[in-house]
């Protein structure tokens, strides 16, 4: 027992003795000294003679001691984003303007509106996308897309869509115009405004603005009010009936003062042109004109023979709506 521990011992020493040999014989060397032609195997150590086996040291390539953690601090402090997750309203709308996708209109909206929910950027982010991201998205596509951020559009996305009246392409107006009247804010009351009244804008535009600004006219400063109602008056007086149209969205968000109104039956009256006449008796209904006044006008719309048919119909029909 006692000459087995000897051997033990001195197998220890030996492997010691060749391990110190190793080292010195494969440190790095100056560049006046020669390098070894072939580089020796890494050498073993005992490191335990428990059991009376041995255990080997990690040789000259083992990774020193500390630097696996100083690694993992480093990697710890770069920011990485993260690949999971739903995806944005950017994503969601590149998605569905693949090519070969096809549409669905009540799918799409669904999808944004859920993707507008899930961040507190949402709706910002689906503004700079309907302003100039999605590059080959479909008018049809476009149009779903405003659809469902009028319903979330806030304040930062109302400045975004504001600016985009100015600065996007002419095709992308219309759009940023529906998106834009889902909002209360002030900046987008005043966007439409300068859609609306301003020279810039193509028609289109101007009659999406109209149209935006035909349920909120009378809550406008009184400025702003007075600009839009200026020119609602002036595209009465087109021979365009787009703007002819427009005209009676604006001016039938009422209320109408007693000037305006009386203007309003003049043209119903008397105009030549059907489309004036019809966009007069509609401002006047939708204003919500009192019915004392308002029947005797068109009563006798309804019985002028040289009325165009079409809107002697218009006439009997708010007659009815009115109990007469």
């Amino acid at each position: 027992m006692a000459s087995s521990r000897r051997r033990t011992a001195a197998a220890v020493a030996v492997a010691t003795l060749l391990l110190v040999a190793g080292a010195i014989y494969l440190r790095p060397r100056s560049r006046g000294e020669d390098a070894p032609m072939v580089r020796a195997r890494p050498p073993l150590a005992a490191t335990s003679v428990e059991g009376g086996g041995f255990s080997p040291a990690p040789g000259p390539d083992a990774t020193p001691p500390g630097l696996e953690s100083r690694l993992d601090a480093l990697l710890a402090a770069v920011p990485v984003q993260a690949l999971s997750g739903p995806p944005g309203p950017a994503r969601v709308l590149e998605e569905a303007a693949r090519p070969g996708r096809s549409l669905d209109p009540v799918g799409l909206g669904a999808e944004l509106v859920s993707a507008m929910d899930a961040s507190a950027g949402g709706p910002a982010e689906a503004a700079r996308a309907l302003v100039g991201g999605v590059g080959g998205a479909s008018e049809a596509l476009l149009f779903t897309a405003a659809r469902a951020l009028a319903t979330r559009v806030d304040e930062e996305a109302a400045r975004i869509l504001a600016a985009g009246l100015v600065e996007a392409a002419e095709t992308r107006r219309p759009h940023l115009v529906v998106a834009l009247g889902g909002s209360n804010a002030l900046v987008a009351d005043r966007a439409l405004v300068d859609a609306y009244a301003g020279a810039l804008q193509p028609g289109e535009v101007r009659a999406a603005a109209a149209f935006a600004l035909g349920t909120r006219l009378a809550r406008l400063p009184g400025a702003d009010r007075d600009r839009a109602a200026r020119a609602a008056w002036a595209d009465l007086d087109s021979a365009d009936p787009a703007r002819v149209e427009a005209a009676a969205d604006v001016l039938g968000s009422g209320p109408l003062s007693p000037a305006e109104e009386a203007r309003l039956l003049a043209r119903l009256a008397l105009d030549q042109d059907p489309d004036r006449r019809a966009a007069a008796l509609r401002a006047l209904v939708a204003a919500g004109t009192e019915p004392a006044r308002l029947s005797p006008a068109l009563q006798g719309v309804a019985a002028d023979p040289a009325a165009p048919e079409v809107l002697r119909e218009l006439a009997r029909v708010a007659l009815a709506a009115l109990g007469e």
